[in-house]
């Protein structure tokens, strides 16, 4: 039999699928390039070193015959997978998003020729991912009715006040039932109130004990813990300039639902109101 030459195959090259049946008697010198159809995957075999012998195609393997300080690599576009029986040579095996390889190289050291069996499967290879998914962290939504109240406090409360600034620093802490469980809304500071404000100092760390000074009034501190927890809240109320276009009509649903709430307090209140006069 006749032993051919390849160097260079430009007619392989060129064609877009190029198969043969069976490939015998060949040798693939370096920097030499063939296609072909393994198993139904079309394979390009490349020697960027040494000798490729013998190169042989049987249904789904290709078997070849490398000589000592040979490398050889076959590439498929299609992310073919292969199972090989590497012997003395050394395989290594990588996956992209366009091509899977197979290096495999001969050490120059050894003393003899090294068959090789390989085969390429029809799964493809799962490509590698390079985008990071991150997942944002919760945020906590205010309540509806933490929603229409300003957490803003100019001055100091304690216990006996009165007045409407009572009755929004109420409205803040029953939002939170582990701070004010009774959520009265009564816009007198007593020592429920009382009670509640020392919660929320010990829960956001205002103050170490309920024995300190200031434990149970509504200081600069605790006011300003206040408006950084209650931020989202309410955005504070501010003039509108002129030329700012005029934001959008709140829908009716939104509408509804905020009528709904105000009614509710306002029983709420009357009630309390009510009770609290009995109780005289």
């Amino acid at each position: 039999m006749m032993r051919k030459i390849l160097t260079t195959l430009f007619a392989l090259l060129v064609l877009p699928a190029f198969a043969f049946a069976a490939y015998n008697d060949v040798q693939l010198s370096s920097g030499s390039t063939i296609v072909l159809s393994v198993g139904g995957s079309n394979v390009e075999f490349s020697a960027s070193g040494g000798t490729i012998q013998d190169i042989q195609v049987a249904g789904s393997n290709v078997t070849f015959t490398m000589a000592p300080g040979s490398t050889v690599s076959m590439n498929s576009t299609s992310r073919t997978t292969y199972t090989y029986q590497a012997g003395r040579a050394t395989a290594s095996f990588t996956c992209t998003d366009s091509a899977s390889v197979l290096n495999v190289s001969l050490a120059s050291s050894e003393p003899n020729n090294e068959t090789l069996v390989v085969t390429p499967t029809a799964t493809p290879a799962p490509a590698p991912s390079s985008v990071a998914v991150v997942t944002a962290p919760a945020v906590a939504q205010p309540s509806p009715v933490a929603q229409l109240v300003s957490p803003v406090f100019n001055k100091d409360l304690v216990v006996g006040a009165k007045g409407d600034d009572v009755k929004r620093l109420q409205e803040l802490l029953k939002t939170d039932a582990s701070v004010y469980p009774t959520g009265q809304v009564t816009g007198y500071f007593g020592p429920l109130t009382k009670a509640a404000i020392v919660k929320f100092q010990l829960k956001y760390g205002v103050i170490k004990s309920d024995k300190e000074v200031g434990a149970g009034r509504l200081g600069p501190k605790t006011r300003a813990k206040i408006k950084v927890i209650f931020e989202g809240a309410a955005p504070a109320s501010t003039p509108v300039p002129a030329s700012t276009p005029a934001p959008a009509a709140v829908s009716g649903s939104a509408q509804s639902i905020q009528a709904q709430i105000q009614a509710l307090l306002k029983t709420i209140q009357e009630l309390q109101a009510k009770i609290k006069a009995q109780s005289q």
